[in-house]
């Protein structure tokens, strides 16, 4: 009798232990987060089934959104970037795409293909173009470009000796600072801001000229963009250079003013 309540036992174990194990197989784990086009300094909430514990959530670049871990996104930066999903106990593992868009467009950034021709830059570029050649080889298109309301500045790409691409430079009135730096703002990191001063001589007067910089590096280090202030014209200044350790090092090091002098 006792030998034949342990056979029914250990039967009624092996039975729990199989549903158990047919229970959990049964179980559909998904993301049923869509691929999401959302505005910078936004949050939502990523949707996985079941919603139970054991989920983990990453992001591919967290600068351009991060994901907490409940699995609560937050956006920062222009830019697309993938979210992660992991199940650890059943091995399931998903992606979503994000893409941030800007809250702010005042203005069309240049063709930032480094290092193309001039060729590629015609191409991307509309309207009539002023063409000059230095003796040191560089040279330099300049176009009018029309920007915010009512506003116009000139947009120059600039060439190296070899005729690459290699930064440009939009010109501003002073008067749209607030505004350009609301945009570069939504798209590029903040590194630091430098002040300082040039002396230079007219008609045997030494005159003093300030500078106030503003370094920027976008959210996948691909490039640096600098805005420019000078204390005595109305004037700013945006300059877009590719990402190079070089440069990120002397702004850091407080070694150079604008990425333009590298």
């Amino acid at each position: 009798m006792k030998k034949r309540s342990l056979y029914l036992l250990f039967g009624l174990i092996l039975t729990l232990v199989q549903f158990s194990c047919n229970n959990e197989s049964d179980v559909t784990y998904e993301l049923q987060t869509l691929p999401k086009e959302v505005l910078t300094r936004e949050t939502f909430s990523l949707e996985v089934s079941p919603a139970t514990a054991g989920w983990t959530f990453s992001s591919k670049n967290s600068n351009i959104a991060s994901v907490s871990d409940s699995g609560v996104v937050t956006t920062h930066y222009v830019g697309t970037t993938m979210v992660y999903v992991r199940h650890a106990a059943s091995g399931f593992v998903d992606s979503v795409q994000v893409t941030v868009k800007p809250r702010v467009n005042f203005y069309q950034e240049p063709y930032l293909t480094f290092y193309t021709t001039q060729e590629a830059v015609k191409n991307h570029e509309t309207g009539t173009y002023n063409e000059l050649n230095f003796e040191d080889g560089t040279s330099s298109l300049t176009y009018r470009r029309e920007y915010g309301i009512g506003y116009s500045g000139n947009l120059i790409y600039n060439f190296n000796p070899t005729g690459e691409y290699y930064y440009s430079l939009f010109v501003f009135n002073s008067a749209s600072r607030d505004d350009v730096v609301a945009q570069v703002s939504e798209r590029y990191l903040f590194v630091r801001e430098k002040k300082y001063e040039t002396k230079y001589e007219i008609d045997a007067e030494i005159r003093t000229t300030g500078y106030v910089d503003r370094h920027y590096v976008s959210p996948d280090s691909s490039r640096i963009i600098t805005l420019t202030q000078i204390s005595e014209r109305n004037l700013l200044w945006v300059y877009y250079h590719p990402y190079t350790v070089q440069a990120m090092k002397a702004i850091l090091n407080d070694t150079v003013g604008r990425v333009f002098d590298l």
